[in-house]
């Protein structure tokens, strides 16, 4: 068993969890399908850092995570303290999973479910797992992104300095 599995979350948000997802007409079962509570040391092992704070967990269909801690800390390259904090390394953009369907982001089921513009299927980009998640809860097939620059592939991570759409999109 690895590491990330022996904290595998369960279906559990906190009483303040709730309420704060409650204020913002999101406490349905697409939240419940991607948020979880999380203790700052279960948090640690999926961030791959020291984490100063329990939080909601973001996990995606992707298994694209994020994490937004009750008390932001500020770390020493941060000019200020950021309200999500995502993992180290590699990242993607985040699909919210179906409550019920595990396929609803296969190609051709999406289509199927996707406004239509013209004839051609559309789905909507966002910043961020709360909007997502709200776009998908409102049957608009919704893609968030970790950060408003993270629709595109880590300069650090190519040797050639080029950056690409990350593979989700």
């Amino acid at each position: 068993m690895n590491v990330v599995q022996q904290f595998q979350p369960t279906a559990y948000l906190s009483t303040k969890h709730e309420h704060h997802i409650a204020t913002r007409g999101l406490l349905n079962d697409w939240t419940r399908a991607n948020c979880r509570t999380l203790c700052a040391d279960e948090a640690s092992v999926y961030l791959g850092y020291k984490a100063k704070s329990r939080g909601i967990w973001f996990s995606g269909h992707n298994t694209q995570f994020q994490f937004r801690p009750d008390r932001p800390w500020k770390s020493e390259a941060d000019r200020k303290a950021p309200k999500y904090r995502s993992p180290m390394g590699e990242y993607d953009a985040f699909l919210p999973q179906h409550p019920t369907e595990r396929d609803y982001w296969d190609i051709e089921k999406l289509k199927a479910s996707c406004y239509q513009l013209n004839g051609h299927p559309c789905i909507l980009i966002t910043e961020g797992a709360f909007k997502a998640i709200a776009g998908c809860c409102n049957n608009l097939p919704t893609i968030g992104l970790m950060g408003t620059s993270m629709g595109l592939t880590a300069k650090a991570s190519d040797l050639q300095g080029q950056r690409y759409l990350v593979p989700a999109l």
